[in-house]
């Protein structure tokens, strides 16, 4: 029995090897791209624990290129590297390749996500295939309650025109803008014939 108590105490004193991270190269950027479910441009700001053994850390977003669609986004990441888990720095800004998890935006070890001081070719990789976003979008503005709004659209009214002035004839008849309707214009032009034929009226003595 002694030589199998010394085995087993010599297993138990041995140190226990710990499976670290393994993770493949990171894909070119196009390809990490198309992997991804969010990559965005964005600072650590904040960190908080997070259940099962996570950690979530803030972003402020200052550029997207697919998925992350607000200035302010979570990713969560395990607190431990063994198991993949990614340590951001706070204050610094990063090129981040996310998944969508439960409750978020998720990464690990095994993703693309780099500082931005070194992701230059990345960014010029993703602004050639991609197109440029400069920035997120920002809240949706508020709509004016019901009562604020108008009851219909301003009426536009035009200014008033002037009448074009009327020239006399040299016997009484006026040539005026025709406004009549058109069988007035006849007969209006007939009674101005015979009074230039009848000449002017004889006065009474």
């Amino acid at each position: 029995m002694a030589p199998v108590a010394l085995a087993a105490a010599a297993w138990l004193a041995a140190p226990r090897i710990v499976h670290a991270c393994s993770c493949r190269p990171p894909k070119p950027p196009v390809q990490a791209l198309g992997d991804a479910d969010a990559v965005f441009i964005g600072v650590a700001v904040s960190m908080t624990t997070a259940p099962r053994g996570k950690v979530r850390y803030g972003f402020r977003v200052s550029r997207t290129w697919k998925g992350a669609r607000t200035k302010a986004v979570d990713l969560q990441t395990h607190s431990q590297s063994s198991a993949c888990g990614r340590s951001f720095q706070l204050g610094t800004t990063y090129l981040v390749y996310a998944r969508a998890g439960d409750g978020g935006w998720v990464d690990g070890l095994c993703s693309r996500t780099r500082p931005l001081s070194r992701a230059l070719l990345d960014i010029e990789a993703l602004d050639r295939f991609v197109g440029s976003e400069p920035s997120p979008l920002d809240d949706p503005p508020a709509s004016p309650a019901s009562g604020d709004l108008p009851l219909e659209p301003p009426r536009i009214v035009p200014a008033p025109q002037s009448a074009p002035p009327v020239a006399p004839s040299k016997r009484g008849c006026t040539v005026a803008t025709p406004t009549a309707p058109p069988l007035v214009l006849p007969l209006w032009a007939l009674l101005c014939l015979r009074r230039r034929r009848n000449g002017p009226p004889a006065r009474a003595s």
